[in-house]
């Protein structure tokens, strides 16, 4: 008898083990997300022995391991997972998969945000369109049917494109006509998985999209995302925007949640990219530069500050789901390409050698402050 409660005691001691470590795995919830870009996706036709050397690898795993020690469950990479091939119908998977590899590791999630590229006709070609994203979800969604060999973290957060306004997708008539086509492609290939976006930088103004209103901060003025959401917001689960103005928050309150309480209510906001430049001292930028657009480049101690008053900004405020900072190094044409530095190269919480700005150490112990911040109650 002693033997039998024995064993039935080991058994559901067992159990609660798998259990527990079921819940440990599944960080989804959490709201910290950076973004630490992928460079494989900088040169999607090289052969694989250019774009895969050892050095590579390891700098990425490095970050990796950083990410994750700081507190961040979310990865947002800015890179596409299927790169259609010139002049062909042809997909590559592999940079891709080598990615998710790395993130499953170490138990991160990953927010991609890709689509068909802007010089190929799939963009504008509903069935080639659809066929892009169909095999795109279908390859990491988990449901054993054309997955990628050795997944065991799936893939279940889309974004379908990155700040549309500036470029590249037409009018707004047209945009919209290509979330349609994203979202009910997504959707058949995976129901569970969630569509993000419109993913703008620019939430009012004269930004690509022709409106009469004056650009000058994102979010002074929300007339290009009520435009949007007019038409198509039914399409996304999770509304996106970036999110560069520096240090006042109050416009979440008064110019966005209106407009998402009016047109997508109970919808949550992601801002999937918000940072502040830290530029190299040596580096002399002139008015023209593209930092201009958002403002003076700032110190270390005020880049940390900042850092944090993101931080705070989304504990203060349960309708923004998720946050994603921009970025976890210095950027990655400084980090892999060995080429000229440039302004946009030093948006990192670390420097290029992986040494720590004050900002990854108060980000870091903002995070570990806040553990339950996001999780499902």
């Amino acid at each position: 008898m002693f033997k039998f409660f024995s064993i039935v005691g080991c058994i559901i001691i067992s159990v609660s083990s798998l259990n527990a470590k079921s819940k440990k795995l599944d960080n989804s919830d959490s709201p910290w997300g950076v973004i630490d870009v992928w460079p494989y996706g900088a040169s999607p036709y090289s052969r694989p022995d250019q774009w895969r050397p050892e050095r590579l690898r390891n700098l990425y795993a490095q970050s990796l391991d950083s990410m994750k020690s700081c507190g961040f469950t979310w990865n947002r990479p800015n890179c596409a997972p299927y790169n259609v091939l010139p002049g062909t119908t042809r997909f590559r998977t592999d940079m891709m998969d080598s990615l998710v590899v790395f993130m499953q590791e170490r138990n991160l999630n990953l927010l991609i945000c890709t689509g068909p590229p802007n010089w190929s006709p799939w963009r504008n070609d509903t069935l080639k369109c659809r066929k892009y994203w169909q095999n795109t979800v279908e390859r990491y969604d988990g449901d054993g049917n054309n997955d990628m060999p050795g997944l065991t973290k799936p893939i279940k957060s889309w974004e379908m494109c990155n700040e549309p306004e500036y470029g590249g997708y037409g009018s707004i008539d047209d945009f919209c006509r290509y979330v349609r086509i994203t979202y009910q492609a997504i959707k058949s290939a995976d129901p569970s998985a969630q569509v993000i976006g419109p993913v703008m930088g620019a939430t009012g103004g004269d930004a690509g999209w022709k409106v009469n209103t004056t650009y000058t901060v994102p979010g002074e003025d929300s007339t290009l995302l009520r435009m949007v959401l007019e038409q198509c917001g039914n399409y996304f689960d999770v509304i996106s925007l970036h999110a560069y103005n520096y240090g006042d928050f109050t416009y979440l309150d008064t110019k966005i949640k209106p407009v998402l309480d009016k047109y997508v209510p109970g919808k949550p906001l992601w801002i999937t990219e918000i940072g502040c430049n830290r530029t190299h001292p040596a580096i002399s930028l002139p008015d023209s530069s593209i930092l201009s657009a958002y403002s003076d480049t700032v110190s270390e101690a005020q880049q940390a500050e900042y850092f944090v008053k993101i931080c705070e900004a989304k504990v203060q405020r349960p309708w923004l789901s998720k946050i994603f900072i921009f970025t976890l190094q210095d950027f990655w044409s400084y980090r892999y390409a060995d080429s000229l530095h440039t302004a946009t190269d030093y948006w990192g919480m670390m420097k290029e050698d992986f040494t720590h700005r004050p900002a990854f150490d108060s980000v870091q112990n903002f995070i570990a402050m806040h553990p339950d911040t996001g999780k499902k109650k």
